[in-house]
C-alpha cells in the first residue's frame, strides 16, 4: 500500500525497544488520585491495562475482522510483521460471532488474552504461540455470569489475573500457560453473611522485584495494600495504613495507581484516617516497616510517573517531584496564579499520564508564548516548552488520545485545533527540531494501541483515516514511511479491533 500520511519534521532516535504495550493491571504508567480520601483514580500508562497489539520478538499480534462473520464488531487473532504480505490471521475463534479478544499480555515467548469462543463458555484464558494449532483455550473456569478473567499480570514466569468462579467471588488466580496449572491462589474475602462468595475484588495488578502487588479488599480493612509470591501462605497484605473497614488504599474514580521507581519502590495513594482533606502519598518496599507516608498533601494529585530514580506529579496546580522522602518531596515549578508564573498544567481527574525519555517528563502545559496546550518538558531542575506544536484549544478531551514512551521518542495522537474533529500524529525525541506533527489526518483515534516493530525503528498503530476504516498503519517518522500496512476489512469497515 502506498497511501502517506504527510508528517512534517519528524525524526526518530534509533534503537528503539522492541516493545508490549499493555498486559494488564493498573500499575506501572501512572494514574490520577482525587478526592478527599486521598485515594487514587484513573489507569496506568496503557489506558486501561488492556490492549489489542502487543509484541512476541517479532511478530505483533493484533485483534482484526475481515468482516467474515458479518459482525463489524467482531475479532479474530491476527499478527503482523510490519508488512502486508506478513499480515496474516492466526485463529478465527469464533467464526460465527465476536471472540471479544482482548488483554494481550507476553510470557515466557506465548501470548496470553482473553476470548469467547462462543460455545458457551464466555470468556476465558487463552495462549498463542502464533500458529492456528498452537492457539488454545488455557482452562475454562467456572465463570459466574461472565465474570472474564481481567488485569493479566506477568511476574516471572507466571500470568496472574482476577478471575471469578461459582465457588468464589472476584479473586486472584495464576497460571503456567497449562489447565492444571491454572488456579485459584487464594481466596482472600470468604462468603458474605448469607454465605455467598464475596470476592476481594484485586485491582492494581503490579510487579515488582519478582513479586506481585495488588489493592484488595478481605472485608476486615478495608482496601489495602497486598503482596503475592503466587502461593496461598505467601498472598498477605503488607501494611495495614488504615483501621477499620474503610481501608487505607481507596479508588474513588477507578482503581488505585501503583507506580514503580527505579524497580524497588512502588509509590501510592492512600489515608491513614489522620488526614481529613486526603491527598497523603505512601511508598513502600514490600515491606510492613518499609511501607510510610511520604507526604501529606492535603489536596487530591494526580499523573504519578516514575522517570529514573523520581518520582512526578500534578498536586494543588503545581508541578512536583519526590526521591521518597518528605523533605525530597518539592515543587518543581508552581502553576497557576502563581507569582512570576501563569503556567497552566493539564490537571484533572482525567490527566493523562505524562511521556518518559532518560529522566525527564513530557506533558502538556500552556502560557502565554503558548497557543493552547504545547509540549512541555520537565525534570528536577525545572520546566521548559519543548515545541509550540498546537496541541490542542480547549479541554481535556482535545489533549492527548493515545501515547507511547520508548527509548529516546514519544509517539501520539492528539486532537487538532480547527475543530474539525480529525487527529494529528506527532513524535518528540525532546528537542525542539525533533518535534514535528502532521496534517490532521486521522479520524477517532481512541483505544488506538502503539507498539514498536521489530526493526526497533517502526511504529505500528491502528487508526481510521478518511477511505478507510479502523485498519493497522507503520511508520518510521519520515513521510513516505507513515503508511497503511493493508486493508485487513476492504471498505468502510474496522480491520483493527480495539475493545
Amino acid at each position: 500500500m502506498d497511501r502517506t500520511l504527510r508528517l512534517i519534521g519528524l525524526s526518530m532516535i534509533t534503537g528503539l525497544l522492541v516493545g508490549c504495550i499493555g498486559g494488564g493491571g493498573g500499575g506501572g504508567g501512572g494514574g490520577s488520585s482525587n478526592g478527599s480520601d486521598g485515594s487514587g483514580g484513573g489507569g496506568s500508562g496503557s489506558d486501561g491495562g488492556t490492549t489489542t497489539l502487543a509484541a512476541i520478538d517479532p511478530p505483533h499480534f493484533f485483534a482484526g475482522n475481515d468482516g467474515s462473520s458479518g459482525n463489524p464488531e467482531a475479532s479474530q487473532l491476527w499478527l503482523t510483521d510490519g508488512t502486508e504480505d506478513g499480515t496474516v490471521m492466526v485463529r478465527d475463534i469464533h467464526p460465527s460471532g465476536d471472540a471479544a479478544i482482548d488483554e494481550f499480555t507476553r510470557l515466557g515467548g506465548a501470548l496470553y488474552f482473553v476470548a469467547d469462543d462462543g460455545t458457551g463458555a464466555g470468556p476465558q484464558l487463552w495462549k498463542s504461540d502464533g500458529t492456528e494449532s498452537g492457539t488454545g483455550m488455557v482452562k475454562a473456569i467456572d465463570l459466574v455470569d461472565d465474570a472474564r478473567p481481567h488485569s493479566l499480570t506477568a511476574v516471572g514466569d507466571t500470568l496472574f489475573f482476577v478471575a471469578e468462579d461459582d465457588t468464589s467471588g472476584e479473586e486472584l488466580w495464576k497460571s503456567d500457560g497449562t489447565a492444571d496449572g491454572t488456579v485459584l491462589v487464594k481466596n482472600i474475602r470468604g462468603v458474605d453473611l448469607l454465605g455467598n462468595p464475596a470476592g476481594s475484588s484485586p485491582v492494581s495488578l503490579t510487579a515488582m522485584g519478582g513479586t506481585l502487588y495488588f489493592v484488595a479488599n478481605d472485608n476486615e480493612v478495608g482496601p489495602e495494600l497486598w503482596r503475592s509470591d503466587g502461593t496461598e501462605d505467601g498472598t498477605e497484605i503488607v501494611k495495614v495504613i488504615r483501621e477499620g473497614r474503610d481501608g487505607g488504599l481507596l479508588g474513588v474514580f477507578g482503581p488505585q495507581a501503583i507506580v514503580v521507581v527505579d524497580d524497588d519502590m512502588l509509590y501510592f495513594a492512600a489515608n491513614d484516617g489522620n488526614s481529613s482533606t486526603g491527598g497523603q502519598l505512601w511508598k513502600s518496599d514490600g515491606t510492613a516497616g518499609g511501607t510510610v507516608l511520604v507526604k501529606n498533601f492535603g489536596v487530591g494529585f494526580a499523573s504519578l510517573t516514575a522517570a529514573g530514580d523520581q518520582l512526578y506529579l500534578y498536586a494543588g496546580g503545581d508541578f512536583w517531584t519526590s526521591d521518597g522522602t518528605e523533605d525530597g518531596t518539592v515543587i518543581v515549578q508552581e502553576g497557576g496564579d502563581a507569582e512570576g508564573t501563569n503556567i497552566e498544567f493539564f490537571e484533572s481527574v482525567y490527566a493523562t499520564p505524562m511521556g518518559v525519555i532518560g529522566d525527564t517528563v513530557y506533558f502538556a502545559a500552556r502560557d502565554d508564548t503558548t497557543d493552547g496546550f504545547a509540549l512541555w518538558r520537565g525534570n528536577t531542575s525545572g520546566v521548559s516548552v519543548v515545541a509550540n506544536i498546537e496541541i490542542g484549544q480547549g479541554g481535556f478531551n482535545r489533549f492527548v488520545a493515545q501515547r507511547i514512551s520508548v527509548e529516546g521518542a514519544i509517539y501520539s495522537f492528539t486532537n487538532s485545533d480547527d475543530f474539525t474533529g480529525l487527529y494529528r500524529f506527532w513524535s518528540s525525541d525532546g528537542t525542539a527540531n525533533g518535534t514535528g506533527t502532521g496534517q490532521p489526518f486521522f479520524q477517532q483515534t481512541q483505544n488506538n494501541m502503539l507498539t514498536v516493530a521489530e526493526d526497533g525503528e517502526t511504529l505500528l498503530f491502528g487508526a481510521r483515516d478518511l477511505a478507510t476504516g479502523k485498519e493497522l498503519w507503520r511508520s518510521n517518522g519520515e513521510e513516505a514511511g507513515t503508511q497503511l500496512i493493508t486493508e485487513v476489512c476492504p471498505g468502510n469497515c474496522d480491520g483493527f479491533i480495539s475493545h
